[in-house]
């Protein structure tokens, strides 16, 4: 952890919203921090977000809905298939802290020197941010949160719902009804979207030609929000995490379109560069 930290101080440090360097920042973060491990290795991640923090149960990463700047932080468990979510108002900074915390609860000081590392990494963070929030392990994991009032039972009405669950940032019409993203998933909605994508091969091949025609003729919203789609699903969700080659192909496809339609070059270079590189092990083919 302290090693991102560092690795990141130029924009992992900020609250949200601070832009950083485009489309080499996101390419190289991806490069190092994403390790990629044959089935295993974490396909439902995309483009959009650049991972930060890897545990045991769950991977942490900056979101970027226009590739240039930093929307929030999200996370999500690989293990369980779970959506990302929405995001809500904390910064990177803060989640960090928290995981220090849930590490310090756990500590049960049989081991000196990794009480040691904990504090210090708590003060080095410290410094930086969450200074005013002296709270130590379940003190501070419990706090309360004024932000989140009422939050769980919200919906974002700039994004329109995906499967993933951080919704579309983008305007337009859709194929399929898609209301704004709530923050707890809308299974009415989510599963009708799902049936429809995994049920008749051909139906999701109409589906597919009718949103690029829409995309082509102006409106990338059925675009960029089943390109999303089709990359979340893009395995069969079983523990093998059997690939799916047409869905994988279709959402390279419409990802590209969607992100040149909407004028995010670097998010379609990566996808494009994504999709041709998955056989790689490694992601070393992103120093490119």
């Amino acid at each position: 952890m302290e090693v991102m930290i560092r690795r990141h101080e130029g924009w992992f440090l900020g609250e949200r919203g601070v832009p950083v360097r485009p489309a080499v920042d996101l390419v190289q973060c991806h490069a190092g921090l994403l390790r990629r491990l044959g089935n295993g290795r974490l396909r439902r991640d995309r483009v959009q977000h650049a991972p930060v923090l890897l545990g045991r149960e769950r991977l942490l990463g900056l979101w970027f809905d226009d590739g240039h700047t930093c929307a929030g932080i999200l996370g999500h468990s690989p293990k369980d298939n779970s959506d990302f979510g929405l995001l809500d108002d904390v910064t990177p900074l803060q989640v960090v802290r928290g995981e220090i915390e849930l590490h310090a609860l756990h500590d049960d000081g049989e081991e000196p020197e990794s009480t040691r590392r904990i504090r210090l990494l708590r003060q080095s963070v410290m410094e930086y941010e969450t200074a005013d929030w002296p709270e130590q392990g379940s003190a501070y994991i419990l706090r309360p949160y004024p932000h989140r009032d009422g939050w769980y039972d919200g919906a974002d009405a700039r994004r329109i719902t995906t499967l993933d669950g951080v919704g579309a940032l983008v305007t337009g019409e859709t194929v399929f009804p898609r209301p704004p993203q709530k923050a707890v998933e809308d299974h009415a909605v989510t599963e009708q979207i799902r049936a429809a994508l995994t049920g008749d091969p051909q139906a999701l091949e109409d589906h597919v030609a009718e949103t690029k025609r829409r995309c082509a003729a102006g409106d990338p919203a059925e675009a960029l929000a089943l390109g999303r789609d089709l990359h979340f699903i893009s395995d069969d969700g079983a523990v093998s995490r059997t690939r799916i080659a047409d869905r994988e192909r279709y959402a390279a496809e419409l990802l590209v379109m969607a992100y040149r339609a909407l004028g995010r070059d670097n998010l379609a270079e990566l996808a494009e560069l994504d999709h041709r590189e998955r056989e790689i092990p490694w992601a070393g083919a992103y120093r490119r």
